[in-house]
């Protein structure tokens, strides 16, 4: 169906793509990958990609434990608002990992997702530890994608 221009198509090997210092495998040493803040600053995005990455799993596993313990963990609000956070976070950290030039504005409703997720998490952080986990993951990414978008 294709035909020829299919058997033409290669995959990006992450390491062999030059970073934004021009190291690359042509050039003495190991190649290097460094997520920046493209067209803005060149500010590290490593950081924000693993506090997205890091409340998109607290949240994840926050759903299941929800689910598994019931009670107010379990409400429907709650679980909604934790799959929103998941996915925010997910997306956002995927639009950093391929720098995107749109990735300030996932960043920016990550971090509005991630403060509201965080505030309802942690009026039930009293009665489940792992809602509290969840709520300090969810800070953590908000205040990092704030930073981002910032710069």
């Amino acid at each position: 169906m294709f035909g020829r221009a299919a058997s033409t198509i290669t995959r990006i090997d992450p390491y062999r793509v030059r970073d934004y210092q021009g190291k690359g495998p042509d050039s003495s040493g190991p190649p290097t990958r460094r997520y920046v803040n493209r067209g803005r600053t060149e500010m590290p995005l490593s950081d924000t990609i693993e506090a997205c990455e890091l409340a998109h799993r607290a949240c994840t596993e926050s759903v299941i434990h929800g689910m598994q313990q019931g009670g107010p963990s379990a409400e429907w609000e709650l679980i909604q608002l934790l799959l929103d956070c998941a996915d925010i976070n997910e997306t956002a950290a995927d639009f950093m990992l391929r720098s995107s030039r749109l990735h300030h504005l996932t960043c920016q409703v990550a971090a509005e997702v991630s403060d509201k997720c965080a505030s309802a998490c942690e009026k039930l952080s009293k009665e489940d530890v792992r809602l509290k986990e969840c709520a300090e993951a969810c800070r953590r990414a908000a205040t990092a994608c704030r930073k981002t978008v910032k710069n």
